[in-house]
């Protein structure tokens, strides 16, 4: 990207910054009634991962920086399980003035402006966003605090994806739980593993205080059977209710896994009860999937929840003597299992039978198909990958009409006919990611309504490695084109010295510092022509940070004598001295940085650091904690 600031009052183009590609991303949508807006997750190269707001014209509202060795792989969203808005306690769990006062003189808890922003705070406070990567951890991603919480190692290698065990379309407000708590959800996921296994996790608030859970963090409830192959993509079907298993738990649940072997496996999640009923004795941790704890969600289900493998599907490989990597996969309502593959096919499985129903090719150079997304209503679904084009698959019109909102009624899979209807390509690269969001406001103004039925505009998003975000309107896919909300940093990673002329561009591991030209040098009039800056001649140097985390801001004092930054850990401040080289044929300027010391108590991670105008004595800090600190520097 090419950065523009202004100085002096004008408008100046002279560096060029980076932004990473896109490795993934997913949505935090509200099937309840869309009175908060969905946001975008996105994973970035180098371990960043953004927060878009959808009704906000994609703007990005945080940022977690990451760590330099920890891609994110897979993310995925769950409704969580904490305290709902009407506790009247504070962070550090301490009753609240205000509240209690609201408390006694209204009878609930804190007030709002309207009923959309209460709406959105019921919805969004107790979602959480997890991630997973290659190194083997699965972690929580903390947009308040800007780093990666209850990091937990997988025990299977490197995980290449996560799923979701507790989706918002099958949750209840109403569900009451572990001592007559209110809970959105169990805050189950899974993560397929480099070893072939599964693993099943619990996600604990850190107000949870049950014995289950003493270390309040990402517990293994489940391991399921090894695959044999690294597992590369999930999918889950919740339970259709029958057979008197509750559709709010995992028992009567299945859990398709895509394997690198080129096989589709089915895992049908039965209570312990069940299973020894089927099995004639008393589970076994082995053969059905172990077992390690229990929980008061599972109980309600009949007994911990163990998991059995019932199918298997084999892709095809059309001669070739590697095996067909499943990228990706989806479970529809009725059955029907839909998987991406490396060579570029799209198919449709009968996920009770296993038989394969059609195929459609997604592209003829036999690219990788890395991602899917289906439509609320399930009657489309999209498919992208290695070749950039994006292909829609389209139920028949005469079995689900196009008007409907509401997922069909579930039928056989076998009764549904697909066929692939558009096509768009407007990246240049690979897309990597997609998925699905929906937009209550239009305009993006924050003050437009949604429809009579209380939904908004259902958006396919695309990501990918050329760095921006696509997005289409689902309905209408066949007859617009898609719209591109290119990449910009929530913070500006430009700082400016104005009284010696230099620059501070901030990246992911180091600060570069490039000396400015003389204001004479400047044009005087829009008319004039540019002032064109060779790069390399006004580089100064750069400062290297020796971190584990990414950078998260930094600024330099108007006279450039210093630099503060912070990571994800610690806040540094260095002091900047510039001497002349007579190196490469000529002098040259360059800086030479010398970090100081912060005192301990000073040195907390920060969100944001500014140095004050016109003084190099003062730095503002403003923590990840909340408290904004102020540093006198002598």
């Amino acid at each position: 990207i090419l950065l523009l600031f202004f100085i002096g009052g004008r408008c100046c183009r002279t560096i060029r910054g980076s932004t990473s590609s896109s490795t993934g991303s997913s949505s935090s949508n509200n099937k309840d009634g869309l009175y908060a807006s969905s946001y975008i997750a996105t994973a970035r190269e180098g371990g960043a991962v953004e927060l878009l707001a959808v009704d906000q014209k994609w703007r990005g509202v945080a940022t977690v920086p990451g760590l330099r060795n920890r891609e994110v792989d897979a993310l995925t969203w769950i409704c969580g399980h904490g305290r709902g808005i009407n506790d009247s306690k504070d962070d550090a769990g301490n009753d609240s003035d205000e509240d209690v006062a609201d408390t006694k003189t209204k009878g609930g808890g804190t007030t709002y402006s309207c009923t959309s922003h209460k709406e959105s705070e019921r919805i969004h406070s107790p979602r959480r966003l997890f991630g997973a990567s290659r190194d083997g951890t699965v972690f929580e991603i903390d947009f308040r605090t800007q780093r990666h919480s209850h990091v937990t190692p997988s025990g299977g290698g490197g995980v290449f994806c996560l799923e979701s065990l507790c989706p918002e379309c099958v949750c209840s407000d109403n569900t009451s739980i572990d001592g007559g708590k209110h809970f959105c959800c169990g805050g189950y996921l899974a993560a397929g593993c480099e070893d072939g296994s599964i693993k099943i996790y619990r996600a604990y608030n850190d107000d949870d205080t049950t014995p289950a859970s003493p270390s309040r963090t990402l517990d293994l409830v489940s391991t399921l059977p090894s695959a044999g192959s690294a597992v590369l993509s999930l999918a889950w079907r919740r339970s259709d209710g029958k057979n008197g298993v509750s559709s709010d738990g995992l028992g009567g649940s299945v859990l398709y896994a895509g394997v690198a072997d080129g096989t589709i496996r089915r895992y049908d999640c039965l209570s312990a009860i069940n299973a020894a009923r089927a099995s004639g004795s008393s589970a076994h941790a082995i053969s059905t999937g172990s077992v390690l704890m229990g929980g008061s969600q599972t109980e309600r289900s009949g007994g911990p929840p163990r998991w059995r493998s019932t199918h298997r599907m084999t892709v095809e490989t059309l001669g070739r003597r590697t095996a067909t990597k499943v990228w990706a996969l989806k479970a529809l309502s009725d059955g029907t299992i839909v998987s991406g593959d490396s060579l570029g096919h799209v198919h449709f499985w009968d996920g009770h039978s296993g038989t394969l129903m059609s195929k459609f090719v997604q592209n003829e150079n036999r690219a990788d198909v890395l991602d899917l997304a289906v439509s609320s209503n399930e009657c489309k679904v999209f498919a992208s990958g290695v070749d950039s084009r994006v292909i829609c698959i389209e139920r028949v019109p005469n079995q689900a009409p196009s008007t409907s909102v509401e997922v069909p009624a579930a039928s056989h899979p076998s009764e549904v006919k697909w066929v692939q209807s558009q096509a768009q390509r407007p990246h240049t690269h690979d897309v990597k990611s997609l998925c699905i969001c929906h937009m209550k406001d239009p305009i993006g103004a924050a003050g437009a309504k949604s429809n009579a039925k209380g939904l908004g505009r259902e958006l396919l998003c695309s990501g990918g490695v050329d760095t921006k975000v696509c997005t289409y309107l689902v309905s209408k896919f066949r007859q617009h084109r898609a719209k591109k909300v290119f990449p910009w940093p929530s913070s500006s990673p430009v700082s400016v010295a104005n009284n010696r002329r230099v620059l501070a561009l901030m990246r992911s591991g180091r600060i570069d510092i490039y000396r400015l030209g003389a204001n004479e040098s400047m044009p005087k009039k829009s008319s004039d022509p540019p002032y064109i800056v060779d790069e390399d001649k006004i580089f100064m140097g750069s400062i290297e940070i020796s971190s584990l985390y990414n950078l998260v801001c930094a600024d330099i004092s108007s006279d450039g004598g210093l630099v503060a930054a912070s990571d994800g850990a610690n806040l540094m401040i260095f002091s900047l001295q510039y001497i002349t080289d007579e190196a490469d044929g000529g002098p040259r300027e360059v800086v030479l940085p010398t970090k100081l010391a912060v005192p301990k108590k000073a040195r907390s991670a920060c969100s944001a650091v500014k140095f004050a105008h016109g003084s190099n004595s003062r730095l503002f800090c403003a923590t990840t904690k909340g408290p904004i600190k102020v540093l006198r520097i002598e």
